[in-house]
Protein backbone atom coordinates (compact mmCIF):
# COMPACT_ATOMS: atom_id res chain seq x y z
CA UNK A 1 0.00 0.00 0.00
CA UNK A 2 1.00 3.66 -0.29
CA UNK A 3 -0.30 6.95 1.11
CA UNK A 4 0.16 10.47 -0.21
CA UNK A 5 -0.73 13.58 1.77
CA UNK A 6 -0.54 15.87 -1.23
CA UNK A 7 -0.89 19.61 -0.60
CA UNK A 8 -2.99 19.24 2.55
CA UNK A 9 -1.60 20.38 5.88
CA UNK A 10 -2.38 17.04 7.52
CA UNK A 11 -3.02 13.47 6.36
CA UNK A 12 -6.79 12.94 6.38
CA UNK A 13 -6.90 9.49 4.79
CA UNK A 14 -6.91 6.01 6.32
CA UNK A 15 -6.85 2.39 5.22
CA UNK A 16 -7.64 -1.06 6.60
CA UNK A 17 -6.07 -4.34 5.52
CA UNK A 18 -6.94 -7.75 6.97
CA UNK A 19 -5.80 -10.75 4.95
CA UNK A 20 -7.58 -13.07 7.37
CA UNK A 21 -10.42 -11.38 9.22
CA UNK A 22 -10.70 -14.19 11.78
CA UNK A 23 -7.23 -13.25 13.05
CA UNK A 24 -8.73 -9.92 14.14
CA UNK A 25 -12.32 -10.92 14.99
CA UNK A 26 -13.01 -14.17 16.81
CA UNK A 27 -16.69 -14.04 15.85
CA UNK A 28 -15.88 -14.45 12.15
CA UNK A 29 -15.63 -18.06 11.02
CA UNK A 30 -14.13 -19.08 7.70
CA UNK A 31 -11.65 -17.39 5.43
CA UNK A 32 -12.48 -13.77 4.69
CA UNK A 33 -10.19 -10.97 3.56
CA UNK A 34 -11.07 -7.30 3.95
CA UNK A 35 -9.46 -4.21 2.45
CA UNK A 36 -10.63 -0.61 2.85
CA UNK A 37 -9.59 2.85 1.68
CA UNK A 38 -11.03 5.92 3.39
CA UNK A 39 -10.38 9.29 1.72
CA UNK A 40 -11.13 11.90 4.36
CA UNK A 41 -11.81 15.62 4.05
CA UNK A 42 -12.40 18.59 6.38
CA UNK A 43 -10.55 16.82 9.17
CA UNK A 44 -9.36 13.38 10.23
CA UNK A 45 -12.14 12.14 12.52
CA UNK A 46 -14.48 10.61 9.92
CA UNK A 47 -11.73 8.56 8.27
CA UNK A 48 -10.32 7.51 11.64
CA UNK A 49 -13.76 6.42 12.85
CA UNK A 50 -14.51 4.54 9.63
CA UNK A 51 -11.21 2.68 9.82
CA UNK A 52 -12.04 1.55 13.34
CA UNK A 53 -15.71 0.66 13.00
CA UNK A 54 -16.83 -0.01 9.40
CA UNK A 55 -15.53 -3.58 9.22
CA UNK A 56 -16.93 -4.31 12.70
CA UNK A 57 -20.37 -3.09 11.65
CA UNK A 58 -20.25 -5.24 8.53
CA UNK A 59 -19.10 -8.48 10.12
CA UNK A 60 -21.23 -8.11 13.24
CA UNK A 61 -24.46 -7.40 11.36
CA UNK A 62 -27.33 -9.87 11.38
CA UNK A 63 -27.11 -10.01 7.59
CA UNK A 64 -23.56 -11.31 7.71
CA UNK A 65 -24.51 -13.91 10.31
CA UNK A 66 -27.14 -15.12 7.83
CA UNK A 67 -24.58 -15.28 4.98
CA UNK A 68 -26.03 -12.22 3.21
CA UNK A 69 -22.79 -10.40 2.40
CA UNK A 70 -24.35 -7.83 0.05
CA UNK A 71 -26.83 -6.49 2.60
CA UNK A 72 -24.21 -6.77 5.35
CA UNK A 73 -22.07 -4.33 3.40
CA UNK A 74 -24.98 -1.94 2.90
CA UNK A 75 -26.01 -2.11 6.55
CA UNK A 76 -22.43 -1.61 7.72
CA UNK A 77 -22.02 1.56 5.68
CA UNK A 78 -25.32 3.00 6.88
CA UNK A 79 -24.67 2.17 10.53
CA UNK A 80 -21.20 3.68 10.42
CA UNK A 81 -22.53 6.89 8.87
CA UNK A 82 -25.42 7.25 11.34
CA UNK A 83 -23.31 6.56 14.41
CA UNK A 84 -20.46 8.83 13.34
CA UNK A 85 -22.81 11.71 12.56
CA UNK A 86 -24.36 11.35 16.02
CA UNK A 87 -20.89 11.73 17.51
CA UNK A 88 -19.98 14.55 15.12
CA UNK A 89 -23.07 16.60 15.98
CA UNK A 90 -22.27 16.33 19.68
CA UNK A 91 -18.64 17.32 19.12
CA UNK A 92 -19.02 20.01 16.42
CA UNK A 93 -17.09 17.96 13.89
CA UNK A 94 -17.69 18.61 10.20
CA UNK A 95 -15.34 16.01 8.71
CA UNK A 96 -16.36 13.39 6.19
CA UNK A 97 -14.83 10.56 4.22
CA UNK A 98 -15.41 8.47 1.18
CA UNK A 99 -15.14 4.73 1.72
CA UNK A 100 -14.32 1.85 -0.56
CA UNK A 101 -14.02 -1.73 0.64
CA UNK A 102 -13.32 -5.09 -0.95
CA UNK A 103 -14.34 -8.29 0.81
CA UNK A 104 -13.10 -11.63 -0.46
CA UNK A 105 -14.74 -14.93 0.50
CA UNK A 106 -13.27 -18.04 -1.13
CA UNK A 107 -13.56 -17.30 -4.86
CA UNK A 108 -16.11 -14.49 -4.45
CA UNK A 109 -15.13 -10.82 -4.42
CA UNK A 110 -17.50 -8.12 -3.15
CA UNK A 111 -16.90 -4.39 -3.57
CA UNK A 112 -18.84 -1.57 -1.89
CA UNK A 113 -18.23 2.15 -1.98
CA UNK A 114 -19.56 5.51 -0.92
CA UNK A 115 -18.12 8.48 -2.79
CA UNK A 116 -15.47 8.61 -5.48
CA UNK A 117 -12.71 6.23 -4.38
CA UNK A 118 -12.18 3.64 -7.08
CA UNK A 119 -11.28 -0.05 -7.25
CA UNK A 120 -10.14 -1.98 -10.31
CA UNK A 121 -9.23 -5.60 -10.95
CA UNK A 122 -6.76 -6.85 -13.54
CA UNK A 123 -8.07 -9.42 -16.01
CA UNK A 124 -5.62 -10.59 -18.69
CA UNK A 125 -3.64 -7.39 -18.25
CA UNK A 126 -6.68 -5.12 -18.54
CA UNK A 127 -8.06 -2.99 -15.71
CA UNK A 128 -11.76 -3.58 -15.06
CA UNK A 129 -13.72 -1.22 -12.82
CA UNK A 130 -15.22 -2.72 -9.66
CA UNK A 131 -16.81 0.50 -8.40
CA UNK A 132 -18.84 3.41 -9.77
CA UNK A 133 -18.22 6.97 -8.57
CA UNK A 134 -20.99 8.78 -6.70
CA UNK A 135 -20.60 12.22 -8.28
CA UNK A 136 -22.99 15.18 -8.64
CA UNK A 137 -22.60 15.25 -12.42
CA UNK A 138 -24.40 11.90 -12.64
CA UNK A 139 -28.08 12.56 -13.51
CA UNK A 140 -29.35 9.80 -11.21
CA UNK A 141 -27.28 11.01 -8.25
CA UNK A 142 -28.28 14.62 -8.86
CA UNK A 143 -31.95 13.65 -8.95
CA UNK A 144 -31.60 11.68 -5.71
CA UNK A 145 -29.82 14.58 -4.02
CA UNK A 146 -32.31 17.22 -5.13
CA UNK A 147 -35.27 15.07 -4.09
CA UNK A 148 -33.78 15.06 -0.57
CA UNK A 149 -33.60 18.87 -0.51
CA UNK A 150 -30.02 19.37 -1.65
CA UNK A 151 -28.67 21.18 -4.68
CA UNK A 152 -25.73 21.11 -7.08
CA UNK A 153 -23.57 24.10 -7.97
CA UNK A 154 -21.79 24.16 -11.33
CA UNK A 155 -18.95 26.49 -12.30
CA UNK A 156 -15.92 26.65 -14.59
CA UNK A 157 -12.34 26.56 -13.28
CA UNK A 158 -8.91 26.22 -14.82
CA UNK A 159 -7.65 22.65 -15.07
CA UNK A 160 -5.35 23.09 -12.07
CA UNK A 161 -3.99 19.51 -11.90
CA UNK A 162 -2.81 19.84 -15.48
CA UNK A 163 -1.34 23.26 -14.67
CA UNK A 164 0.69 21.72 -11.82
CA UNK A 165 1.85 18.93 -14.11
CA UNK A 166 3.11 21.45 -16.66
CA UNK A 167 5.18 23.32 -14.06
CA UNK A 168 4.11 26.40 -12.13
CA UNK A 169 7.67 27.71 -12.00
CA UNK A 170 7.72 28.34 -15.75
CA UNK A 171 6.65 31.98 -16.33
CA UNK A 172 6.00 31.43 -20.03
CA UNK A 173 3.62 28.60 -19.22
CA UNK A 174 1.88 30.73 -16.62
CA UNK A 175 1.29 33.47 -19.18
CA UNK A 176 -0.31 30.95 -21.50
CA UNK A 177 -2.03 28.88 -18.79
CA UNK A 178 -5.57 29.35 -20.05
CA UNK A 179 -4.76 28.18 -23.57
CA UNK A 180 -2.55 25.34 -22.34
CA UNK A 181 -4.72 23.73 -19.70
CA UNK A 182 -8.25 24.81 -20.60
CA UNK A 183 -11.30 25.02 -18.38
CA UNK A 184 -13.25 22.25 -16.71
CA UNK A 185 -16.73 22.15 -15.17
CA UNK A 186 -16.82 21.54 -11.42
CA UNK A 187 -19.91 20.14 -9.69
CA UNK A 188 -20.31 20.63 -5.93
CA UNK A 189 -23.02 19.31 -3.61
CA UNK A 190 -24.50 22.33 -1.83
CA UNK A 191 -21.52 24.26 -3.16
CA UNK A 192 -19.07 22.25 -1.05
CA UNK A 193 -18.70 18.51 -1.68
CA UNK A 194 -17.31 16.87 -4.81
CA UNK A 195 -19.18 13.61 -4.15
CA UNK A 196 -22.84 12.79 -3.48
CA UNK A 197 -22.29 10.03 -0.92
CA UNK A 198 -19.97 9.88 2.05
CA UNK A 199 -19.66 8.96 5.70
CA UNK A 200 -20.00 11.99 7.96
CA UNK A 201 -20.35 15.52 6.56
CA UNK A 202 -23.11 16.28 9.07
CA UNK A 203 -22.90 20.01 8.27
CA UNK A 204 -24.41 19.26 4.87
CA UNK A 205 -26.43 16.08 5.46
CA UNK A 206 -28.20 17.15 8.60
CA UNK A 207 -29.08 20.54 7.16
CA UNK A 208 -30.63 18.79 4.16
CA UNK A 209 -32.62 16.50 6.43
CA UNK A 210 -33.88 19.27 8.75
Amino acid sequence: YSCEQGRRRTMEDQWCMMENVSDHMESVQGLFSFFGVYDGHAGTQAADYTKEFLHLNIFESEYFKNNDVVNALKAGFIQTDVEFREWAMENDDISGTTALVVLIQDNHLYCANSGDCRAVISRSGKALALSVDHKPNRPDERKRLESAGGWVEEYEVLNIPKLYALGLENEELLDEHEKLVGWVTVYKVNGALAMTRSIGDCLIKDRILE
